[in-house]
């Protein structure tokens, strides 16, 4: 079965050092697919998608109890509805490319 690998890259975001999972593009994924794991690559970079979403790092009073207390933030990003980088669509492009639902 066809799975996708994660990677972990640590990014600057507005001066502050992230670790960041994402899934690696892999060979012979479909447009959509590409698409839409691409979209996610450049948010979780600090870019800007074509949804028009960024992510959005927790204000500074935030960090600083997260790091005082050893916590690790969870940032979630969210696309737009029609966006290809949603779960939705990345779960069918997902489904489609391996011929058929996998859950």
């Amino acid at each position: 079965m066809k799975s996708l690998a994660e990677q972990v890259s640590i990014v600057v975001i507005d001066g502050v050092r992230v670790a960041v999972v994402s899934q690696v593009i892999p060979d012979g994924a479909s447009d959509e697919l590409r698409e839409g794991l691409a979209r996610r690559a450049i948010v979780s970079a600090g870019g800007v998608c074509p949804c028009g979403t960024r992510v959005q790092v927790p204000n500074r009073a935030t960090r600083r109890a997260a790091v005082k207390t050893g916590q690790v933030l969870d940032v979630r990003v969210h696309h737009e509805n029609n966006c290809l980088a949603t779960n939705e669509a990345i779960q069918s492009a997902y489904d489609a490319w391996v011929g058929g639902v996998t859950s």
